[in-house]
Order: C-alpha cells, then structure tokens, then sequence
C-alpha cells in the first residue's frame, strides 16, 4: 500500500558485516514522536529469534509472531543513546512508526522506516502487550 505510489529505482547500498556472521537488527518501536521499544533481531537467515527492550535495556514479555527470545540477553550497545536520539530524530510527525538501526563496530546505520510492522498482521503476544502498545498510539487531526 505505502509503495504503490512511489517510482521505482534499484539503489545499491555498501555491503555492511560483522565478524559473527550475523547482523543484528535494531529496531525501534516510537509512538507520537517518542522511542519506547527495541528489539532486536539475531539469526533472520537461519533461526530468527527476536528480544524485545524497554529504553533501560529490560528485556520485555512480550514479542511479535512465532519469533521467540533469544534466551540469553544481547549486550546494550555502548553507544545505544545516540541511537535513541536518531530514532527520536527520524520518528518526529509520526503517530507511529518503526525506525531500524544497524550498529556496527560502534558505527549506527540506518536501515528504514516502516509504518506497518509485519505487514499489518503479525499478532503481538500476549493480548495485554496489544493493549500496551495501542494505548501508546495518539491520533492526528492533520
């Protein structure tokens, strides 16, 4: 839906890796403007597990889809309160919106900006973390 409009091209991005094989995902979840939410997405290319933080690094109960916890806690980037202030940066104007970072040997990238999460129809679990989230999405009169 949010694609159909847009002229398409083909943009060639530099390779970016880690020394572990795998890229971790940064993924902030921010409602009207503000971050409350990252996770953290390890292994999408062999067993996709997913840890969900609060901005203090708490590992969260819940998640989204089959996804699972990693089981183990993902250490909190060194430089993770400059990626909040990039998250805040980009999320501005927005009821909601979901800003991806990479971060890489302490370098931050952006990844993208998406506005429906698991294509509108992944389910967040437990019921109560929907009513969670939804309590944090304001509406706009724009």
């Amino acid at each position: 839906l949010h694609y159909s409009k847009i002229r398409r091209r083909i943009i060639a991005e530099k390779y970016i890796e880690t020394d572990n094989d795998d890229l971790q995902d940064y993924k902030f979840l921010c409602f009207d403007g503000k971050p409350y939410f990252c996770w953290v997405d390890v292994g999408r290319f062999s067993n996709h597990k997913r840890n969900v933080y609060d901005l203090d690094w708490n590992l969260q109960r819940w998640n989204q889809s089959e996804y699972g916890n990693t089981g183990e806690t993902i250490p909190k980037p060194n430089n993770f309160s400059e990626m909040i202030k990039i998250a805040e940066k980009l999320c501005q104007g927005f009821s909601h919106v979901r800003v991806d970072l990479y971060n890489i040997d302490g370098n931050i990238y952006f990844g993208e900006m998406t506005f429906t999460n698991g294509k509108g129809f992944e389910m967040i679990y437990p019921e109560e973390a929907n009513i969670m989230l939804g309590s944090l999405w304001k509406e706009y009169d724009e």
